[in-house]
């Protein structure tokens, strides 16, 4: 019953009582950036540098460029997958080896090597490069939410 008597007698506040930075003190050393500027560029890095090695790669195949064939496009796509299939070949190896074989870094690994297997160079660069892509959006995500709820569960300091 003291949780209810708790919760009957709490103040109601209405939205119109609210004054942009009502009593409230605002650190700046918060967690969370106020310059604007994005200071996570280099985890974009690896999937900036397979994107534009996978167009580039992509363009020299579409407009049949001599040069860009046989081994050189082996090693050209080869090496746009290295920044982005890397670290998830590594994750499914460590998998592996801990004994869970079906994990989503084993089967993309599988995916990935087998299109460069059977010659499809370029899908395994993209579905690598979209799986590495949507793993950042998924992380940036989860650390917002992380931060906002943080915010919002943090006692605020208030002025009398």
């Amino acid at each position: 019953m003291g949780v209810i008597n708790f919760i009957m007698k709490k103040k109601k506040l209405n939205l119109k009582d609210l004054k942009p930075n009502s009593g409230t003190e605002h650190s700046h050393d918060d967690g969370h950036n106020h310059s604007g500027k994005s200071n996570n560029f280099k985890i974009y890095l690896p999937a900036i540098i397979s994107f534009t090695m996978l167009i580039i790669g992509i363009a020299l195949d579409y407009f049949d460029v001599a040069f860009f064939k046989d081994w050189l496009r082996i090693i050209w796509y080869g090496i746009a997958y290295l920044p982005v299939g890397l670290p998830v070949v590594k994750e499914g190896w460590e998998s592996i080896k801990k004994g869970d074989v079906f994990t989503e870094f084993f089967l993309m690994s599988i995916a990935t090597i087998g299109a460069f297997v059977i010659g499809e160079y370029p899908e395994g660069v993209a579905v690598m490069l979209f799986y590495a892509v949507g793993e950042l959006f998924q992380s940036a995500a989860v650390n917002k939410a992380t931060v906002s709820y943080t915010h919002l569960t943090l006692p605020t300091k208030r002025i009398v």
